[in-house]
């Protein structure tokens, strides 16, 4: 019979390759489905606008793993003064980065003209988007302070369950969205809008692999 922490352990591998299996199953769903609904220059787009924004996900500058290393050590030894301190000077430092960013990303969608050579067709829509992901993807900084102590705590079967729940339920929403019409900024809100269980600065391969 296992005992309590290896039951723990055993419980988070089983959700990690649970979620990833779902997060490959759903991948490989929605992406022939969204590129045939929006068409090729709009999937175009998607994918432009959503590799570009990934590297926001290089101003972490390290910040989460130190959150995960230290929740765990100040956990274990019942120092929660200096977890109270980590976890606000976290939230304080994400805070302040998370402005940075939706400046950068203000300026970056009235330039993505010039940036990309993006057609008068399709700048409003490239503009909308990048504003949208950006903007997700900067408050998903602060937001991130949380799953980093959740893993801290080992707490991965929460996130996995949070993860796996929300890939169906997006997979769920795109399909009616483009079956009743919508366009690619509405698969984009979705997308955007529901948490993915982990912090959502490195989320963008998850939704690049679920669109």
């Amino acid at each position: 019979m296992l005992t309590t922490p290896q039951a723990r352990v055993v419980r988070n591998i089983s959700s990690n390759w649970f979620g990833l299996a779902v997060s490959i199953v759903v991948g490989l769903f929605l992406s022939p489905i969204i590129l045939h609904k929006l068409g090729d220059d709009a999937f175009g787009l998607w994918v432009l606008v959503f590799s570009f924004t990934g590297y926001y996900g290089l101003f972490d500058l390290g910040i989460r793993s130190s959150i995960v290393k230290y929740v765990a050590k100040y956990a274990a030894t019942r120092d929660y003064d200096s977890l109270t301190r980590l976890i606000n000077t976290s939230l304080f430092s994400y805070s302040c980065l998370a402005v940075a960013l939706l400046v950068l990303t203000g300026v970056g969608s009235w330039y993505i003209d010039r940036i990309f050579h993006i057609g008068p067709a399709s700048l409003r829509t490239a503009r909308l988007l990048f504003l949208m992901v950006g903007t997700a993807l900067a408050v998903g900084f602060p937001l991130s302070v949380f799953s980093g102590v959740l893993q801290g705590v080992q707490n991965f079967y929460s996130m996995n369950l949070i993860q796996v729940a929300s890939n169906l339920l997006r997979a769920v929403l795109i399909v009616v969205a483009l079956e009743r019409g919508r366009g690619l900024l509405t698969v984009a809100l979705i997308t955007v809008v529901l948490p993915h269980g982990r912090h959502l600065h490195a989320h963008v391969e998850p939704l690049r692999r679920d669109g």
